[in-house]
């Protein structure tokens, strides 16, 4: 007879407990997430959309993608960035394109040459049916303190969509 005195209320101390963890203080330790583009944060601000600094990259040329056209990204100290989408519009009608995502130490914008420091990470080629826009799932990594870059060997408009996570 005691035991149930005593157990009783614990297990509903416990229940009572839980569901005030679950309903009230949960939601404020662990947001909820946003996700898209085969990302997942719990911070929105970390979603980052880069676009190329031109409105059209010239062939055979590399230019840095920045918020805004004309602009050029930089990784903030102490984060990665994580490219996980990339979108683009070729001008070519037909054939094989290949896309080329790195990082530098230096800006760069639709010029023949690489810049400083220029690290390829991703490559890769797609077929251009004239259909319009090329889009594809990627993963790749540019680190704290670089500059993205996108190298293109023909004519076409390019958009990144990524998160920052910490080193």
């Amino acid at each position: 007879m005691n035991v149930v005195k005593v157990v009783i209320p614990v297990l509903l101390a416990t229940l009572i407990m839980g569901y005030v963890l679950l309903r009230f203080i949960a939601p404020i330790v662990a947001p909820p997430l946003f996700t898209g583009q085969n990302l997942i944060t719990r911070n929105p601000s970390e979603v980052v959309g880069l676009t190329a600094t031109v409105p059209v990259i010239t062939s055979d040329r590399y230019d840095g993608l920045g918020m805004t056209r004309g602009s050029f990204y930089q990784v903030p100290a102490g984060k990665n960035l994580i490219l996980v989408h990339i979108e683009g519009i070729p001008v070519k009608s037909a054939g094989a394109e290949r896309i080329e995502i790195g990082y530098s130490d230096a800006t760069v914008s639709n010029d023949v040459s690489a810049p400083a420091g220029y690290v390829a990470v991703y490559n890769t080629s797609v077929e251009v049916d004239g259909s319009g826009v090329e889009h594809d799932s990627i993963w790749v990594v540019i680190p704290s303190g670089k500059y993205p870059v996108v190298y293109l060997t023909g004519d076409g408009a390019i958009q990144v969509t990524g998160v920052l996570v910490n080193e």
